[in-house]
């Protein structure tokens, strides 16, 4: 009986997860959930000036929003997310907008994920991490490579653009 009670708990709390859209592993990992309006990710996009062809990656990407957007641009566009609740909602988000082939999603953390290739790399992470971005950049974004942040800034880098606390950096 106490079997049952707890499958049936699990249950409640992967499907509330899930429709709520708050998941509990983000909290347990240190970023909660915090999705951009459409409105803001249409601003992202429009300051990045992403260009057919081009490749870009989305740390902390969510629900998949920046991602299957660039896409939509012409981009090759990969999320990196720790939530596994997260990137599925993205993978299916993408199939049912008929782009799934088009994206990648990677339950990962951004630490994990290789940038050299990237033209364009979205992050909206906390500012307790954004050191590490930073860091992380320094070492392998590749020059000419641009960096579009949601809130939080890169903590020395210089901005080419700022709107609404969205910052625009490009490697040189």
């Amino acid at each position: 009986m106490l079997m049952i009670a707890v499958l049936l708990l699990a249950a409640l709390i992967l499907i509330a997860t899930w429709h709520l859209g708050t998941p509990l592993v983000s909290i347990i990992a240190g970023a909660p959930y915090v999705p951009s309006s459409d409105e803001r990710v249409r601003m992202m996009l429009r300051m990045s000036r992403i260009q057919p062809g081009e490749k870009v990656a989305d740390l902390g990407s969510g629900d998949g929003r920046l991602v299957i957007s660039a896409a939509a641009l012409g981009a090759t566009a990969v999320g990196y997310e720790v939530n596994p609740f997260l990137t599925l909602r993205a993978r299916a988000i993408a199939w049912k907008a008929g782009i799934g082939r088009r994206v990648d999603f990677h339950n990962q953390p951004f630490q994990r994920a290789p940038l050299g290739t990237y033209d364009v790399i979205f992050c909206y992470l906390l500012p307790s991490l954004m050191n590490q971005v930073e860091e992380k950049l320094e070492r392998e974004l590749k020059p000419g490579g641009r960096v579009v942040v949601n809130a939080f800034p890169l903590p020395t880098w210089k901005p080419i653009a700022v709107r609404d606390h969205v910052y625009v950096y490009a490697r040189q």
